[in-house]
């Protein structure tokens, strides 16, 4: 008997339980679509915010209200940059982060620590915000850093000057960060080392495109067997070719001289006569023809040149000329 209540007990805390369980689980993920909602809801707010609109500052009609976030992003937008700047953008960053963490229900550890952690992330983003000031003119006379950024910037440039005033809010805000994240700084540096590698792997897979694009630019791409040039005979093998040159012109004889004619015996008018034939210059010395060696050298360029295109043969005969010089070439 004692057994059998033990096991009627022990079925209805299970159904209890698993009921306890599913419950908190719905719980989780609600909790993180709204969190979701809140901050999408803020980075709207933030990114369409006008200075004309109507909020604590600035009094006009709702109708020519700009903010897409309505008449409660307008005056949330301007509450948050007007008293934490820039900073206030960390806000939606630490709400996705949590709406994630309940959406695939892992737990929160620390978060005590984390949302304590919070406003020490966004004082010194503040600080940092309104000294370097990126963004200057944007929102008024207060800066990029808000009215708190504004105040803890004064402090720490009065106590520890312009190094401190830049150093110890960025020490801060490194540290925030790791808190609320649970990172470390190993997992930093391993992050800082995969961003490098693929950095320089994409650095290199952009260089190997330009060069391919520069080569498609200065070549022509033919689709035709390239002829493999043949082995060239040593030239002391080749026979030397023959060099025919022209019989010399014999001189004109002195008699030539006599005999010219200086004037024709046409019927013209009586007026007119023709130019007499010595205005015509006389034909000057024998034009230079080229050395053997010349030639030579000539005829084995031009056989090494056809055995480029896979034509074999020698050059037999050279005939030159005063303006043209002939190369007899024999195939192979």
């Amino acid at each position: 008997m004692a057994k059998d209540r033990a096991k009627k007990q022990k079925n209805t805390e299970q159904p209890t339980s698993s009921f306890a369980e599913a419950l908190r689980f719905r719980l989780f993920e609600g909790a993180g679509l709204f969190l979701l909602f809140v901050a999408g809801f803020l980075v709207i707010s933030l990114g369409t915010y006008h200075s004309e609109d109507p909020s604590f500052n600035h009094a006009t009609a709702y109708a020519h209200l700009l903010n897409k976030g309505g008449l409660i992003g307008s005056y949330t937008a301007d509450l948050l940059l007007q008293y934490l700047g820039l900073a206030a953008c960390t806000l939606p960053l630490m709400l996705v982060l949590w709406g994630m963490n309940l959406l695939v229900h892992r737990p929160l550890t620390h978060f005590s620590l984390r949302l304590s952690t919070l406003p020490i992330m966004i004082v010194a983003l503040g600080a940092l915000f309104h000294l370097t000031n990126p963004f200057p003119g944007q929102f008024g006379t207060v800066g990029n850093g808000g009215l708190i950024g504004l105040f803890m910037a004064k402090v720490l440039l009065r106590w520890v000057g312009d190094f401190g005033a830049y150093f110890l809010p960025a020490l801060l805000a490194l540290l925030s960060f790791l808190w609320m994240t649970n990172l470390t700084t190993h997992d930093l540096y391993r992050f800082s080392v995969i961003l490098r590698t693929r950095f320089v792997q994409l650095l290199r897979l952009m260089g190997r495109g330009v060069r391919e694009l520069h080569d498609r630019h200065q070549q022509m791409e033919i689709n035709l067997p390239m002829p493999t040039p043949a082995a060239r005979r040593p030239m002391a093998a080749q026979p030397k070719p023959e060099v025919q040159r022209p019989a010399p012109q014999p001189k004109p004889a002195e008699r030539v001289e006599d005999e010219k004619q200086t004037g024709l015996p046409l019927n013209l008018s009586d007026s007119y006569q023709l130019p007499p034939l010595h205005l015509l210059s006389e034909l000057k010395g024998d034009v230079k023809q080229e050395s053997e060696e010349a030639l030579t050298q000539n005829a084995r360029l031009l056989e090494a040149n056809l055995a480029n295109f896979n034509v074999q043969g020698r050059v037999t005969k050279i005939c030159p000329g005063p303006v043209i010089t002939i190369y007899e070439f024999e195939p192979a």
